[in-house]
């Protein structure tokens, strides 16, 4: 293994017990001023990123994969697997842009794409339900619609939203 300095290295530190994070869930990195640097693959418990970094934080083009497992409270041998996949540019360790896949149980619920912030859809952007035939293209504000049009199998919409509802003064079709 080899020894930390400030610029960059291979693989591992010689003294991982510094680094809690350094383990077999990881895919080796170059390291620039002791912290991630390049391209790289982490894994953290049900998280998955694969992708660049830049000074220990995600930076560019990555996927993130998070997958959970939320089980029947009544039967225990039931479970939905959910799996959330994040695909595009990192800034500074935070989701900018890209598009956002949602399955459950290997059937996809939705895909989302255009802006985010963090992994909320935040800007503009388009959202499909895949098993309820409706979707929604406009601007986003912390993963709500806010301003657009809402496509359903009965009616659209343009105008604003509040709370995911369309605020009265829009045009309803």
């Amino acid at each position: 293994l080899y020894d930390m300095c400030n610029s960059c290295i291979n693989f591992f530190c010689k003294n991982e017990d510094s680094w809690p994070w350094l383990n077999k869930n990881i895919i080796p990195f170059i390291f620039k001023n002791n912290k991630k640097h390049g391209t790289g693959e982490l894994k953290n418990g049900n998280t998955v990123y694969s992708g660049q970094w830049r000074n220990g934080n995600k930076h560019g083009e990555g996927i993130e994969t998070i997958e959970q497992v939320i089980h029947n409270s009544v039967d225990e041998g039931i479970h939905d697997e959910i799996i959330s996949k994040f695909e595009g540019i990192w800034d500074n360790g935070i989701f900018t842009k890209g598009t956002e896949i949602v399955s459950e149980n290997d059937q996809i619920v939705y895909k989302y794409e255009g802006e985010f912030l963090g992994l909320d859809p935040h800007g503009l952007g388009k959202i499909e339900f895949f098993n309820s035939d409706h979707s929604f293209e406009g601007e986003f504000k912390n993963g709500n619609y806010y301003q657009g049009t809402y496509f359903g199998p009965k009616y659209t919409f343009s105008g604003q939203f509040i709370n995911n509802k369309p605020n009265v003064q829009g045009a309803l079709d």
